[in-house]
C-alpha cells in the first residue's frame, strides 16, 4: 500500500501502479546530478542514522 501524509499527520492511501516504499520513518533525500552527453540523477533516501534505505538512478540519452 502506498500513502501520503495529510496535514493532520494521518496516512491517506493512494492508488498507484507501483510502489517501492520500504521505510516509513523520517528520511533525507540526497540527489547527485551529472551533466554531459548522457545526464544522470542519482537519488538516495537516507535514514536519520545515515543508512541508505533506498536508491535509484535516472539516465537520459545513451
Amino acid at each position: 500500500m502506498s500513502f501520503h501524509w495529510t496535514t493532520s499527520r494521518i496516512p491517506d492511501p493512494d492508488t498507484v501502479e507501483w510502489s517501492r516504499v520500504r521505510y516509513t520513518g523520517f528520511s533525507f533525500l540526497a540527489v547527485e546530478a551529472e551533466a554531459g552527453a548522457s545526464p544522470k540523477l542519482k537519488v538516495s533516501a537516507l535514514a536519520e542514522s545515515g543508512e541508505r534505505v533506498d536508491h535509484f538512478e535516472i539516465r537520459r540519452g545513451r
